[in-house]
């Protein structure tokens, strides 16, 4: 059992799709606050960035490796959650309040009292089993555990804020390698309950997910339809939160077989985009129209991003000014559908970090700019960027 919960009990049963279903009209039935800009941020001009916070997260950096993070549109938070490679089990969420531009643990991580990996032996995850890790899903019998929460892994692109619901989180890896085999590639999804700061346990076992084919994958929600859209390797896939399900859905065309890219929705157009990804490299902006499933490459004009920008960029949908961002290593590119057109932009004062972003560089409606959180001169940093008021 949980090390952290010696109260814990195996359920022999899974999650019911009726008791689901009611969790979710009873939320989705509730309005979303309403939200003010924070001062702070108000007079930022176009084209600027903001450093807000410098080491306000007190966790180590590698939370953020190969990680991502989303943002609740109801509490008006920036959250981000994931874990080290091998030198990182902590499975916290933390988030920084908009309002007051401050960071809070909302809860402490589990204890991992026996890791996988020390450092010496690579093959040492085979001595491990399931009950000994701190938000392990299944016992060798195959029955979920109560009382959990996501173990520590990489997020890649695979946290998404549904409105009224919750942060669902699905698959990834697990934080020591691909090959451990005590979470190869997780199947599981849940959902993030930010006013109780509980983890709820979605995904039955028995239903097929996209991680029965990658453990990294990219996801946007469709608030339109209600659908998760999953992009992992050629296959596109989509869950249904109310059905509790997830199907591979068959589509025209699709972007190149690869791991690490991002996938954002467009809520003025009902599409979605996805850049980036390695194995293969892709350097192509592809654009998927929801109503006709069908995955297009697009050929902008001007200079869009390249070099290392396939490494897990940021997206992020601009609803304000109908502009796709694309973010990575400091640069803005700007995608505009009405023109076909790359911007780039590169202020004088801006980001350092040249690693990862997936999820961690979210669009905030509010204040009309982008979070990114990212890792400077060893210490966690918030920044924010406005494109135009």
């Amino acid at each position: 059992m949980k090390p952290a919960r010696t109260g814990s009990t195996v359920n022999t049963k899974m999650p019911h799709i009726a008791s689901i279903s009611l969790l979710l009209m009873a939320c989705v039935g509730t309005s979303a606050a309403e939200h003010q800009p924070t001062d702070r941020l108000r007079d930022l001009p176009d084209n600027h960035w903001l450093l807000v916070d410098l080491g306000g997260v007190t966790s180590p950096l590698e939370i953020m490796a190969y990680s991502g993070g989303w943002y609740d549109t109801d509490s008006h938070q920036f959250c981000i959650f994931g874990g080290g490679h091998y030198n990182y089990s902590g499975n916290e969420v933390w988030c920084l309040d908009i309002g007051s531009l401050q960071w809070r643990e909302m809860y402490p991580a589990d204890v991992v009292t026996d890791p996988p990996y020390d450092g010496a032996d690579q093959g040492a995850y085979n001595n491990y089993d399931n009950d000994k890790y701190p938000g392990a899903l299944f016992n060798p019998a195959g029955e979920p555990i109560t009382d959990a929460r996501p173990m520590s892994r990489h997020t890649y692109d695979q946290l998404e804020y549904i409105a009224g619901y919750g942060a669902l989180a699905w698959g990834g890896y697990a934080w020591g390698d691909s090959q451990t085999p005590w979470c190869n590639r997780c199947k599981d999804t849940w959902v993030f309950d930010f006013d109780g700061t509980t983890w709820k346990f979605l995904f039955d076992g028995k239903n097929p997910s996209p991680n029965e084919a990658a453990g990294s994958g990219a996801s946007a929600y469709a608030s339109h339809n209600g659908l998760l859209y999953a992009k992992v390797l050629q296959d596109t896939w989509t869950y249904n939160p109310k059905e509790n399900a997830w199907r591979k859905i068959s589509t025209r065309g699709a972007p190149p077989w690869s791991i690490e890219g991002t996938l954002e929705y467009d809520p003025v157009h009902e599409k979605l985009y996805y850049f980036g990804g390695n194995y293969e490299v892709n350097h192509t902006l592809w654009e998927f129209d929801i109503s006709r499933r069908h995955w297009k490459p697009l050929k902008p004009e001007g200079n869009g991003p390249d070099g290392a920008s396939n490494n897990g960029p940021g997206l992020a949908y601009d609803t304000k000014n109908d502009v796709l961002a694309v973010y990575f290593g400091g640069t803005i590119w700007i995608y505009d559908a009405s023109v076909n057109r790359w911007e780039t932009l590169r202020p004088e004062v801006r980001p350092s970090d040249n690693s990862y972003v997936f999820g961690r560089f979210r669009y905030d409606p509010v204040n009309n700019g982008f979070w990114l959180q990212a890792s400077e001169d060893g210490k966690h940093v918030s920044w924010f960027y406005r494109y135009k008021n």
